[in-house]
């Protein structure tokens, strides 16, 4: 540990000044004041950098973080795309080997080069707009079919079926 030896210097010669107001017991603990202010300080200042350095690396976390929050946020997204796009693969494979649509082997083959072709954020807005279609005919007929939402609902539906 180190010694703050203007500060030291100073106060010694205060204290030498006033030599006399001071018995012995009274000196030695003006000294030890003397002793641990030079070298507090000090203490001081490295505390100050070292405050200096967390408030630092702080920042830096913080900005990690939020990296890592949008980085989240894109794996949710790209997580529900790609399990709206099994969830659409499958139910157009359950469409098509199904017995009762009569489709021909030249119909099957065309489904699945389109399903294939889509990606899953298409897969994602087509769940999307087919969740929204629900929801708003389930609120119409709630409300004696607002003729507004039954607009709206007209226009997901036709947004959904665009999308397939």
């Amino acid at each position: 540990m180190s010694i703050d030896h203007n500060y030291a210097r100073g106060k010694l010669k205060l204290l030498l000044r006033d030599l006399s107001n001071y018995n012995a017991g009274g000196f030695w603990r003006e000294m030890s004041r003397i002793a641990s202010g030079a070298t507090a300080s000090i203490h001081a200042e490295g505390l100050k950098a070292e405050r200096n350095a967390l408030a630092d690396s702080n920042a830096q976390l913080s900005q990690q973080n939020e990296a890592q929050i949008r980085m989240n946020a894109k794996l949710m997204h790209e997580r529900d795309a790609l399990a709206a796009h099994v969830e659409r693969l499958n139910t157009l494979a359950s469409a098509a080997y199904s017995k009762k649509n009569g489709w021909t082997i030249q119909n099957l083959q065309e489904l699945g080069r389109t399903a294939m072709q889509e990606s899953p954020r298409v897969s994602l807005a087509h769940r999307d707009a087919k969740m929204k279609l629900e929801g708003f005919g389930d609120y119409a007929e709630r409300k004696d079919r607002l003729p507004d939402l039954l607009a709206y609902q007209a226009t997901l539906r036709k947004q959904a079926e665009a999308q397939q």
